[in-house]
């Protein structure tokens, strides 16, 4: 890993915060999304048709989190094809297509965002927690035999609840942080390399930042 001579030089341009300002708002964008599942989680109690409404705006919440990334990552060039995906597991497909590296990537941004001025970035996503909750929400949005019998078992609604409640926290940490747009420099770039392949860990890393800036602090 080469040591940066500060950690803003790890970037080519400054960050934008892309939840404040390149977000196109709209019924279905992931603030939109979570505001409406938090009214409907607040309200749960009977009749429970408020939770199959609160288990569809958490779907409506993991697509479009997932298609946020997606536009971000392809600067808004999205192709048709990627303009129409909505399942999560296209979605990723698609993701790491563009950032192989997808999830070190985001823990690196995440690493380094305080050393750059974004003091409450966002967690890395939870790829394959949105993955399954996502699948899982479908028993219950979908009406069969098992469902229409399941529904009047008294662990029915709470077992719902409990899977909404597994993810929302995580996802209210994503987008209430807002969504950092970083591109690294060509240094940038290199120091990341070494964190994928394994060269550096999470706590050097972070120790090689703060040195960073504490010797830049000092001069």
């Amino acid at each position: 890993m080469t040591t940066p001579s500060s950690a803003a030089a790890l970037l080519s341009a400054h960050p934008l915060h892309v939840m404040e300002k390149e977000i196109i708002h709209s019924h279905y964008d992931p603030n939109s999304c979570l505001q409406r599942l938090k009214s409907l989680i607040e309200i749960y109690k009977i009749p429970h048709s408020n939770l199959v409404y609160a288990a569809l705006e958490t779907r409506f919440l993991i697509e479009s989190t997932l298609v946020f990334y997606l536009d971000i990552l392809e600067d808004s060039n999205l192709s048709n094809t990627k303009k129409k995906q909505y399942k999560p597991n296209d979605l990723v497909t698609s993701l790491n297509d563009i950032e192989p590296n997808l999830e070190k990537k985001m823990n690196f941004i995440f690493l380094l965002a305080p050393f750059i001025g974004i003091p409450k970035p966002p967690p890395p996503l939870d790829i394959e927690l949105t993955k399954s909750v996502h699948g899982r929400l479908g028993n219950y949005l979908h009406v069969s035999h098992k469902t229409h019998i399941a529904s009047n078992e008294p662990e029915f609604w709470p077992d719902l609840h409990k899977l909404i409640g597994s993810i929302k926290p995580h996802l209210e940490a994503v987008i209430d942080a807002g969504f950092p747009r970083i591109d690294l420099s060509e240094l940038g770039k290199n120091n990341f390399n070494a964190y994928v392949d394994g060269s550096i860990s999470d706590d050097q890393l972070v120790s090689t930042f703060k040195e960073t800036e504490d010797h830049n602090q000092s001069q």
